[in-house]
């Protein structure tokens, strides 16, 4: 027959057996979600759409620095004359 001290070691033995049972279905269950198709597929969307939002917003500041620094092409000659042999203001003046 087991004694108390026994039966208390058993006891607290098997409770922590149950608590690591316990998180490591947490876990198991965690990693499943994590790599099903549903999450995956989310994730990649809302990566996706804050890579282009952040993309548009550097774009955006970018192009509004040079405007304040550069306010026409004469300004620049070298661009003068990339825009000229390319025949890009063409294109802005439809």
């Amino acid at each position: 027959m087991p004694s108390p001290k026994q039966n208390r070691e058993n006891l607290q033995e098997q409770v922590q057996h149950k608590r690591l049972y316990e998180q490591m279905e947490r876990l198991a269950n965690g990693i499943e979600k994590s790599n099903s198709f549903k999450f995956t597929m989310a994730k990649g969307i809302i990566y996706g759409v804050s890579t282009v939002i952040g993309a548009t917003v550097i774009a955006a500041i970018v192009i509004g620095m040079l405007s304040k620094t550069v306010e026409t092409a004469s300004d620049l000659p070298l661009l003068d004359k990339i825009i000229e042999q390319t025949q890009v203001n063409s294109l802005f003046e439809k």
